[in-house]
């Protein structure tokens, strides 16, 4: 699904599901002298369920190594790398310019039924069975160090929570493509 552009030459698109049918932490504690679950680590067990270069080897990333940032576009952690994967996760940023409505705000109760219900796809929004309330985001918290960003289908919105709970949310896909390699 098309959810924004990244620039003038590119355009951000999401998987329709969870590469991997699993539940996952957005970071782990890490042996780099930082607390447990610290936003400056990056999301380093949420990448594990991405697909590499080999899995989906006809797309890539524009650039592996990015900057995560807050929701305010404060820089998180320098130089976060994603390694082999040829996908990455959607920032708020990306989910506030592709899919707020202009009048309901993507944090509020309801803020992502209208323009963009596919980020709820395969959550527990479509169907209560279905093993993930939502998806995590790659956007660290402005505020607190061990929070992350994520989509949330049972209340459809953008919110916040700790990025050490496993069992509710999951990493979905994102591709950068060039918008002269879409056909419209």
């Amino acid at each position: 699904y098309y959810v924004t552009d990244v620039d003038t030459n590119t355009a951000f698109l999401i998987y329709y599901n969870d590469y991997v049918d699993s539940t996952v932490a957005w970071a782990i504690k890490a042996d780099t002298g930082l607390s447990s679950n610290s936003t400056e680590m990056g999301p380093v067990t949420a990448i594990k369920n991405l697909p590499t270069t080999t899995n989906w080897p006809n797309v890539s990333l524009t650039n592996s190594i990015r900057d995560i940032k807050a929701e305010t576009g404060a820089i998180k952690k320098s130089g976060f790398d994603y390694g082999n994967k040829a996908a990455r996760l959607i920032t708020y940023q990306e989910i506030n310019a592709g899919c707020y409505d202009g009048t309901t705000a993507i944090t509020s109760t309801g803020g992502l039924s209208s323009k963009c219900k596919f980020l709820l796809e395969n959550t527990k929004y479509s169907k209560s069975s279905n093993p993930t309330y939502g998806t995590w985001t790659e956007t660290a918290d402005s505020d607190a160090s061990s929070v992350a960003w994520l989509v949330t289908g049972d209340v459809r919105r953008v919110d916040r929570t700790y990025n050490s709970i496993t069992s509710m949310y999951g990493a979905r896909p994102g591709i950068e493509v060039l918008k002269s390699n879409i056909s419209y």
